[in-house]
């Protein structure tokens, strides 16, 4: 066998095991409608909240209700050329207090990450394209071992972080509003009965994050050294520190 007919043939060889591979999808819709992002947009959201705090020696919940509103008010071109949205979280406790500004966080979309600055913790909130069982990693730019504070402790709030996509382009009615296209993704879901990691999230098409569902909870039995009284009981018994949040959209622009 000559060398020429060698290589020739193993060159058919291999343009036959490529075209025999499954080939890579192709999305002409890529999600990037579900985290729009551009100046003057404005959400305000319902929050209810469980605060567990154990403050002296007893162990308490405390819970609040209040509003809070998020206005993209500029943007800016940061250093690797991508356009950033500065945006400004305001805070009131009933309907008839005056808007409170509590927080400049940042969101921007590089056409791959959706990302998302919140006090300073860089968080990947979806990647792109955006399709059913799409994994990612919300929390590979921050440190997971940062403590938060929640009340009058800390908490370690971002292990175990694992960000997926559980269904999208679906329809649905969240509050008052009944949106034709919904994608809902986890940003955390881990409970190994000493810690609870949840996170989940909602965006509508053309609008943004329209519902939160967070559940960052240690039970009493990290801290007693003890596992056994800890299992199947509910979280809101065994937690010692952390937070429950639900957050619902009720009015856009």
């Amino acid at each position: 066998m000559s060398r020429v007919f060698q290589i020739v043939t193993l060159c058919v060889i291999a343009l036959v095991i490529i075209s025999c591979r499954e080939p890579e999808p192709f999305f002409t819709d890529r999600g990037e409608g579900y985290y729009p992002l551009e100046a003057g947009r404005v959400l305000e959201y319902k929050v209810d909240s469980v605060i567990f705090d154990d403050a002296g020696t007893v162990n308490r919940l405390d819970t609040f209700s209040s509003f809070v509103r998020e206005r993209t008010v500029d943007e800016f071109i940061d250093g690797e050329g991508n356009t950033v949205y500065r945006i400004q979280r305001e805070y009131r406790k009933v309907p008839d207090d005056a808007w409170q500004v509590t927080h400049l966080w940042t969101a921007a979309s590089n056409g791959y990450e959706a990302i998302r600055n919140e006090e300073n913790q860089r968080l990947v909130k979806m990647e792109f394209p955006l399709y059913f069982n799409r994994r990612w990693s919300p929390t590979k730019y921050i440190n997971t071992l940062i403590q938060v504070p929640v009340g009058t402790e800390t908490i370690n709030m971002y292990s175990l972080w694992e960000g997926e996509v559980l269904s999208i382009h679906q329809p649905e009615h969240i509050g008052d509003f009944a949106f034709d296209s919904v994608m809902t993704c986890q940003q955390a879901d881990d409970d190994n009965e000493l810690e609870r990691r949840y996170v989940r999230e909602k965006y509508a098409r053309g609008i943004g994050l329209v519902f939160r569902m967070d559940t960052i909870v240690d039970s009493r039995c990290e801290r007693i050294g003890d596992f056994g009284p800890c299992i199947g009981m509910p979280w809101i018994k065994k937690g010692e520190k952390g937070y429950i949040m639900r957050m619902e959209l009720i009015s856009h622009n």
